[in-house]
């Protein structure tokens, strides 16, 4: 069964969307068209961490794998106009947040930590004996402080679905939603035409109840 989970946070109207800016995700950068098509004219392309603003919303989709979105007019400091897929950007921020993983010496576990006002934290203890990978940091609820999206997995085995959890900082600590999904197939991270993110996870019941390894499965979604 496929869960369709949008984020809660952040389900409100934004009509002030071409007043917030946005970041370029896409590691190997974004085409800029001419038309909200992949077929229209290249007429400039962004890099990874460029800086723009969405001037146009369209009803024109575009998917990449397992990331989905529509086709958006933006602007860019140096003034072109165009259109480019805003599966792969996100809401800037100035307080910036630095998260990041470390891996035991001898084991699979890790850690995570964030870096923030010159402040380290641990999030995730290497005593939770957790295996888990970062998916994204985006601010999903535009309080200026990005969140993390974490996917844990069974450490290298294939007897349990993986889930997910998002930790937000409210500008003193860190908090986590519920942890949600029992997932085979991995997240599908998908953008509305309002800019708005939500997820989809499969709930499937493979792995479960086969072995003493895998816990129980949770139905909880946020």
């Amino acid at each position: 069964m496929k869960v369709l989970i949008f984020l809660s946070i952040i389900l409100f109207s934004y009509n002030a969307h071409c007043q917030v800016e946005y970041l370029v995700t896409a590691k190997n950068g974004l085409s800029i068209r001419s038309q909200p098509s992949n077929n229209a004219k290249q007429i400039g392309k962004l890099s990874f961490g460029d800086n723009i603003h969405i001037i146009e919303n369209t009803n024109h989709p575009m998917s990449i794998e397992k990331r989905s979105g529509y086709w958006v007019g933006v602007s860019t400091p140096d003034g072109i106009k165009g259109y480019v897929f805003n599966g792969y950007l996100k809401p800037y921020t100035k307080n910036e947040i630095s998260y990041f993983l470390n891996r035991k010496e001898g084991t699979s576990h890790q850690e995570l930590r964030a870096t923030i006002n010159d402040k380290d934290i641990v999030i995730i203890s290497y005593e939770e004996k957790q295996c888990f990978e970062i998916v994204e940091t985006q601010d999903y609820d535009y309080n200026g402080y990005e969140e993390v999206l974490i996917e844990f997995n069974a450490c290298g085995g294939n007897c349990c679905g993986n889930s997910f959890i998002i930790f937000s900082y409210n500008g003193s600590n860190f908090t986590a939603s519920d942890q949600i999904g029992y997932d085979f197939d991995g997240i599908e991270l998908n953008y509305d035409n309002k800019n708005v993110r939500s997820f989809l996870v499969d709930e499937q019941n493979e792995g479960y109840g086969n072995t003493t390894l895998c816990e129980d499965k949770k139905g909880i979604y946020l």
